[in-house]
């Protein structure tokens, strides 16, 4: 996907006006002008188990409250070109008052920025197409149990129960054009991912059982990111 002349979308997928409880999983989106729009109106869907490689600019913009209960959870989030956004809109007014409100849940994902890439979070204002950043302003987000690979420009998301560490992928980046060439994005199986994710996650008619790769995902406390390693059951 693009963005047009007069046109600030070019998400690969998106939770539009209205959309309840919708699941989007098992995708990967490869050198997409954005990955994941959430506008606001938006309750209780979730984004879990995709892979993003190399998407650019505004990787996930969101236009919501947070009290929508919208969830982004076990995906995996690579690049290592240019700098990529979690972009919380504020409109076209700056100073929005309601700017603490804005936003989704992030939990178990991986954020991996190798190379030139570099991850952001901005607050950003104006015209979808003429759009003006903010990274200056201190945010508190609901952000946990995530890993964090990589620099960020601004300080890494308030995440208590996060992991920052190489996630030990077997071949990152190495993602070709078919689903048939993402092995590289498993995890090895001394991985510091494997059982430090939160089972605290929302439940739906459609339940997730499977990662991304087929792996039964039940076996005791989830791995961080898109990749669950058989036979490393946890339980209390």
């Amino acid at each position: 996907t693009g963005r047009q002349p007069g046109n600030g979308d070019g998400f690969a997928y998106d939770f539009d006006f209205g959309a309840r409880e919708s699941v989007l999983q098992y995708n990967y989106s490869k050198n997409n002008h954005g990955l994941l729009l959430i506008m606001n109106g938006t309750e209780n869907n979730i984004a879990r188990y995709n892979i993003s490689h190399n998407d650019q600019t505004h990787l996930v913009q969101l236009h919501g409250p947070i009290e929508e209960g919208n969830v982004i959870h076990n995906n995996l989030f690579y690049v290592d070109h240019s700098t990529v956004n979690i972009d919380y809109y504020l409109g076209g007014d700056p100073e929005n008052e309601d700017r603490d409100a804005l936003g989704a849940v992030f939990k178990n994902n991986i954020f991996y920025a190798n190379g030139q890439g570099r991850f952001n979070s901005v607050y950003s204002y104006g015209s979808s197409w003429e759009r003006q950043f903010i990274d200056s302003l201190e945010m508190s987000k609901p952000f946990s149990n995530n890993l964090y690979f990589g620099p960020w420009l601004n300080d890494l998301p308030d995440d208590p129960e996060g992991v920052v560490a190489d996630p030990m992928l077997v071949a990152p980046g190495t993602g070709g054009d078919s689903f048939h060439t993402l092995d590289g994005f498993m995890l090895k199986r001394d991985s510091p991912a494997i059982n430090a994710g939160s089972a605290d996650l929302p439940e739906l008619p459609t339940s997730v059982i499977k990662d991304f790769f087929g792996n039964p995902v039940n076996d005791g406390t989830p791995d961080i990111g898109v990749f669950e390693q058989v036979g490393s059951k946890e339980q209390e």
